[in-house]
């Protein structure tokens, strides 16, 4: 409706204005000329809106919360062992548990995948803006962690998927590392292996029609290499997880940027939901990594 208004207002100013005083000389027709002048701005701005409103050929942002995860009910902390959050086969040969902060959600897709190709039984645990970590800035954060740490202590899964976002609920990237150390420690005291995926890289873009039609953009705005503290906290991540035997790690670059660039789109769909959560697309784009990772870890055992 702004569009309509403002041409409305671009109407009366440069057309009515100028006209006003042949109008008053010809009284027999200026009401309906004025009319005419008032109405067909709005008609026209209707239409530019509804034509806007189609997208004009630019794929719909899949929104964060259209995930496997949030459309089966599974919701924000939500017991571990609850039957919405539960996914697979009746029968697996293997239970895993995905569990972390908002990151986990939005990888649901994509490892919910991985696990019915191999035929196992996935439970999930998520939280936003609570990393599955020992240690917590965040007191509520740290009873939820230990609620769900127990629950995992008495079932003992065959393996955990570990996905946080890892730089901003910690003051400094070595907190971050070593409450990352701290919790692989205990479940490594209860015998359980960790798949830990590293962050996710940012990506940020702003597409208009002529860019998206034009010029093709399918890539994000920062390259991979650019993006030091996000490779730096994978880079020490991924030695604090392979320090421990039984544990694997993967690296979200290794799929979604090849080349060091990292891709917005996927066979016509958005690879990200927002700046730091994959959509669903971006997430099964992820799951050649997660069934490689499960099948290593399961063949240790």
């Amino acid at each position: 409706m702004l569009v309509a208004f403002f041409c409305s207002e671009v109407s009366y100013k440069i057309i009515e204005a100028n006209f006003a005083g042949v109008f008053k000389r010809r009284n027999h027709s200026g009401p309906l000329i004025i009319g005419t002048l008032i109405v067909m701005p709005l008609f026209i701005g209707i239409a530019l809106q509804r034509v806007a409103n189609t997208g004009l050929g630019i794929p719909k942002v899949t929104d964060k919360w259209e995930n496997i995860a949030s459309r089966s009910g599974c919701e924000l902390g939500t017991d571990l062992w609850d039957a919405s959050c539960r996914f697979g086969s009746s029968n697996g040969r293997f239970t895993a548990v995905l569990i972390g902060d908002s990151n986990a959600r939005s990888a649901s897709d994509g490892v919910s995948k991985a696990i019915n190709f191999l035929d196992g039984v996935l439970y999930i645990s998520h939280q936003s803006g609570c990393s599955a970590l020992i240690a917590s800035p965040n007191s509520i954060c740290q009873e939820f962690n230990r609620k769900r740490f127990d629950a995992i202590s008495e079932r003992r899964p065959d393996l955990i998927v570990l996905v946080n976002y890892q730089n901003y609920f910690v003051d400094t990237s070595d907190g971050m590392l070593l409450a990352l150390k701290e919790t692989l420690e205990f479940f490594a005291k209860n015998e359980i292996p960790v798949i830990v995926q590293g962050q996710i890289p940012e990506c940020s873009e702003s597409v208009s029609i002529i860019r998206f039609k034009l010029m093709e953009i399918d890539t994000c705005k920062v390259p991979l290499l650019d993006q030091e503290k996000r490779n730096y906290l994978v880079s020490e991540s991924k030695k604090v997880t392979l320090a421990f035997a039984e544990n694997t790690f993967l690296d979200p670059a290794d799929a979604l940027c090849p080349f060091s660039k990292c891709q917005s789109f996927f066979k016509g769909k958005w690879t990200y939901s927002d700046q730091k959560h994959l959509s669903p697309t971006g997430s099964k784009m992820l799951t050649p990594l997660y069934i490689e990772a499960i099948t290593e870890v399961l063949q240790q055992k």
